[in-house]
């Protein structure tokens, strides 16, 4: 018999500290709601994390000092995690306050429990994977269609799909900046979807990144609605029974 994939984690906290126990005590509901964890226990570090790749949620430890504050702010001004959801781990009343200030969306609040850390990260589940959702990117091969003023219409294969745009495969390599019209039709939606489309990025190998320009709103819907079935099939089932689904949210 073949081995049945792995599913795949909701999404990816990082979580900055230096307090062992702490960090164990958190990894337990992060885990329970598919959350992997990547840790790290120096600030300039998660700095440098934080601008070179997406997280869906960030935990930081204010104990780590001014640094600590200033990477919150850093994660609320990032073009890549902006939206993320923050948490801050705090040891006064003074340091809620000014976490807050700094965008922290959820406090945990020492002494930490495990009632309190699963309550908190219940609550902020559905904002971890509404983020998800919005940057879920889903692998799949189907005919592409691409229309650009002054040229030939493109035939192309999708590679992957997001609600904000697509990657695809070209016979011929397709210029950055250049826009036009995609057209193709997704399993279990028998309407054709056509977008507006911008090419951000392409390679000599026909290889191009796409980012959608304009999707009417029912098409939008549409798509929402499939990406967030595709990402449901590959969550583990005892969270989404347990906790909701993507569709729901």
């Amino acid at each position: 018999m073949g081995e049945t994939a792995a599913p795949k984690p909701t999404g990816t906290a990082l979580v900055v500290s230096q307090d062992t126990a702490a960090i164990e005590q958190l990894i337990v509901p992060l885990q329970q709601f598919a959350i992997s964890v990547r840790i790290c226990p120096d600030v300039e570090e998660a700095m440098s994390l934080v601008e070179k790749r997406k997280f869906e949620a960030v935990v930081v430890d204010l104990v780590l000092g001014y640094q600590a504050m200033t990477l919150l702010q850093m994660v609320h001004d990032s073009p890549s995690n902006r939206t993320a959801v923050t948490f801050a781990i705090t040891t006064s009343r003074e340091e809620a306050t000014l976490a807050l200030k700094r965008g922290a969306h959820f406090l945990l609040e020492r002494p930490l429990s495990a009632d309190s850390l699963s309550h908190t990260v219940r609550a902020a589940y559905g904002s971890i994977l509404r983020e998800r959702r919005r940057y879920f990117r889903y692998p799949i091969t189907v005919p592409v269609l691409l229309r650009r003023s002054g040229n030939p219409q493109l035939p192309g294969q999708m590679m992957n799909i997001s609600e904000r745009g697509m990657a695809l495969k070209a016979p011929v390599s397709v210029a950055p900046g250049s826009e036009g019209t995609v057209q193709f039709v997704l399993p279990d939606l028998a309407v054709p979807i056509t977008a507006e489309a911008k090419v951000c990025w392409s390679n000599e190998q026909g290889h191009a990144g796409l980012q959608f320009l304009s999707l009417s709103a029912e098409t939008a819907s549409k798509l929402s609605a499939w990406l967030a079935e595709r990402l449901e099939e590959q969550l583990p089932k005892n969270v989404t029974q347990k906790f909701g689904s993507p569709t729901d949210l």
